[in-house]
Formats: structure tokens, C-alpha cells, sequence
């Protein structure tokens, strides 16, 4: 039986194509790679050692897979409010307090809920260091207020009915939230 015991990636590499890969039996490694991909093949020096003192060294392509995806909406809002919790105190010029982790926490975990289902939100930042999801087309106007431990302080306007409240929520986005804020 074989052993890897080091490995040397070649400077080079060259892109082979794009598109639905072939299956690729490897027998030094033995797994099967097949997916929708770009190919690269980069020459590898692999050392393997047998069971007796005898050492061998071997160069074969070893076939890389990069698979390219854009960013979802969703990961571009939790992008945005991750990064304020770098702000500090009177962020804004104006002595805004700084942004509240709990809240930010809190954003993060609703905005993971959020489904194709549900309008994409206009994520803000407040004065007061909580973060709050908007809303805003001709037939709603929508604000989430994030005010930690997991409670959201909310104000919805759709078709002149108005709904405000605070409410708690966990691992599921509250029921109210799916039926005002649908696409």
C-alpha cells in the first residue's frame, strides 16, 4: 500500500476548459471528481513510500476545480451590516451611538430567513446603534428594528393597514412577517 508523504505544486498551471467536467479517475489518490466547473491541471511531484525502504517519486495532473458564483443579495445585505460593527461611537458626526452587536446579530440571523418568497429589504444603520431592515414600494412601507435577544420592534404599512409591534423570533421568520412582506 502507498503513502503520500509530500507534495510540491509546479509553478505553472494552465486552464483547460469550462464547462461540464468529465469524471476523472485519479488511481494515486482514487476519488472521482465530476461537476460543473472551470479545469485547471497543475503538474504535482508526489513522493510515495511502499511498505519495504524503497521511495518513489512521480509527477502527475492533478485536475483543480473552481466553481464561480455570484454573490446573493442576501450575502451582499449581511455583508453590509457585518461591516459596521466596525464603526465606533459618533460614527455618523452627529453622537450616534455605536452599533449594538446583539442587533447586529440579530439582523444577521433574520436576513439568513429571509426566502425568494419575501421582498429583498434596504438594511440601516440607526443613530441609536440598532440595525433595522426598510422596505419601501408603492404599495408598502415596511421598518424592522432590531432590538437584541432576539426581539424586533416593527412598523408595516401595506394597502393603508397599519401593523406595529414588538415580537420575538428564533430559528423561523415570525408568520405576520411572511404574510406583509411577500412579493
Amino acid at each position: 500500500m502507498l503513502n503520500t508523504i509530500g507534495a510540491t505544486a509546479a509553478a505553472s498551471s494552465k486552464f483547460l476548459s469550462s464547462g461540464l467536467c468529465a469524471p476523472t479517475f485519479h488511481p494515486q489518490q482514487e476519488w472521482i471528481q465530476r461537476e460543473r466547473c472551470f479545469t485547471r491541471r497543475d503538474p504535482v511531484t508526489r513522493t510515495f513510500r511502499g511498505e519495504g525502504k524503497r521511495t518513489v517519486q512521480t509527477e502527475i495532473f492533478v485536475q483543480t476545480t473552481l466553481i464561480a458564483r455570484d454573490t446573493t443579495v442576501q450575502e451582499l445585505i449581511i455583508g453590509q451590516i457585518t461591516s459596521w460593527s466596525l464603526f465606533g461611537k459618533n460614527w455618523d458626526g452627529e453622537g450616534a451611538d455605536q452599533p449594538r452587536m446583539n442587533s447586529i446579530r440579530d439582523a444577521i440571523d433574520f436576513t439568513r430567513l429571509l426566502n425568494h418568497t419575501l421582498l429583498d429589504p434596504e438594511p440601516m444603520l440607526l443613530a441609536s446603534g440598532n440595525i433595522s431592515l426598510f422596505w419601501h414600494n408603492n404599495q408598502l412601507y415596511a421598518d424592522l428594528e432590531f432590538l437584541g435577544e432576539k426581539r424586533i420592534a416593527y412598523f408595516i404599512k401595506k394597502q393603508d393597514i397599519t401593523h406595529k409591534n414588538i415580537i420575538s423570533f428564533e430559528d423561523v421568520i415570525p408568520e405576520i412577517f411572511k404574510h406583509l412582506l411577500k412579493t
